[in-house]
């Protein structure tokens, strides 16, 4: 069926349909009756037949155009299917090393820029879901509530996330069992409804084996315990180019580039790049996915797919679902117009002789 984005104005083609025939007609009346008092003026003039045929194809254009300023549609009911509300936390890695470039061929944009724009991005076109976001580095540093409301209750806090100066302050080192325990705190315990948590990281082994045997015992406690209570899905996403390693840049106070951090163990700048085992033994040890993005171009869709994928379609229902139509007028349209410009000045029919005759007017 055929609906109308503006069915108020629809008895308005009435007037234009037989307002501008009635003023077609009327002309070409009057015109005939002046005209056959030049004779010779007349016969080279367009004739009456053909002038009443182009006007009224004028008015036919004239009478679908508005219908498409009408904003026509086709309705109809279709299948929807509806889909599972979530609780998404998102927890960024706010080290020191995150402010490196994401490299790739990119060597300006951090990867401290490229996450948090990309979970921007992504919170801000989930409206129905609930979603909060954190910050951990060696501890947790700050996290907003789990809202609906991305504007009033995630967007602030992700603001102070983005600043260079936040990072700088903060970002001493990478405790995974923080980020654990930062989406843990997100999720509310007493609902039933789909929880998932991504954490972002550029995550770098740092220390000695035994340190590592530790962090990842500590990590493994900290989900156990937690998950007595929530079921989570979890996702590690590691950002950066893992084959390049990048200096860390430093700012002033007013924000500009003034060096890089410094130094290591034999005075050298430092250097950082994602260590992909690492990151994957990480994943494995809180049983979650891993997955890594060598730079930003697909970091959201990345993000958008794990959602996706998280989602579950609970139902279906019935909806009345309108397709705009407004294409199927144009065609017409531009079809009579083109006739408009082909049309003779005066039609032409063959006598009895075989010969054509011009038709008077």
């Amino acid at each position: 069926m055929i609906v109308f984005a503006r069915p108020e104005f629809f008895f308005l083609i009435w007037y234009l349909l037989f307002g501008g025939m009635s003023i077609i007609t009327l002309f070409v009346f009057w015109r005939f009756n002046f005209l056959k008092k030049i004779p010779n003026f007349y016969r080279a003039c367009t004739s009456s037949t053909v002038v009443f045929v182009k006007g009224s194809m004028l008015v036919c254009s004239t009478v679908l155009a508005f219908l498409v300023y009408l904003g026509p549609s086709m309705q109809r009911t279709e299948l929807v299917s509806v889909r599972q509300g979530m609780e998404i936390a998102s927890v960024i890695d706010c080290s020191r090393s995150m402010l490196a470039p994401i490299g790739a061929g990119d060597f300006i944009t951090s990867r401290h820029k490229v996450v948090v724009d990309a979970v921007d991005q992504l919170l801000s076109a989930l409206p129905d879901d609930s979603k909060g976001v954190a910050c951990f580095s060696g501890e947790m540093h700050l996290r907003s509530p789990l809202s609906t409301d991305y504007i009033r209750d995630v967007y602030s806090v992700l603001n102070k996330i983005r600043l260079p100066g936040f990072v700088e302050r903060y970002g001493s080192g990478t405790n995974f069992s923080k980020a654990i325990q930062g989406c843990f705190a997100l999720f509310q315990k007493d609902t039933q409804t789909k929880k998932v948590c991504i954490i972002l990281s550029d995550g770098e082994q740092i220390g000695s084996a035994g340190a590592l045997a530790r962090e990842f015992r500590e990590i493994e406690m900290s989900t156990k315990r937690e998950r007595r209570s929530i079921d989570v899905d979890f996702y590690l996403v590691g950002v950066g180019d893992p084959t390049v390693p990048m200096l860390i840049p430093t700012r002033d106070k007013n924000g500009n580039h003034n060096g890089f951090l410094c130094c290591d163990e034999d005075g050298e700048m430092l250097e950082t790049k994602p260590d992909l085992e690492y990151l994957k033994n990480i994943a494995a040890v809180f049983g979650g996915t891993y997955i890594h993005v060598w730079d930003g171009s697909d970091l959201l869709e990345e993000l958008s797919d794990i959602i996706e994928t998280e989602r579950a379609t609970i139902a279906e229902r019935e909806e009345v679902v309108q397709h705009d139509i407004s294409e199927w007028f144009f065609v017409p349209i531009l079809f009579i117009l083109f006739l408009w410009f082909l049309l003779p000045k005066r039609f032409s029919r063959p006598n009895s002789n075989g010969k054509k005759l011009k038709k008077s007017a």
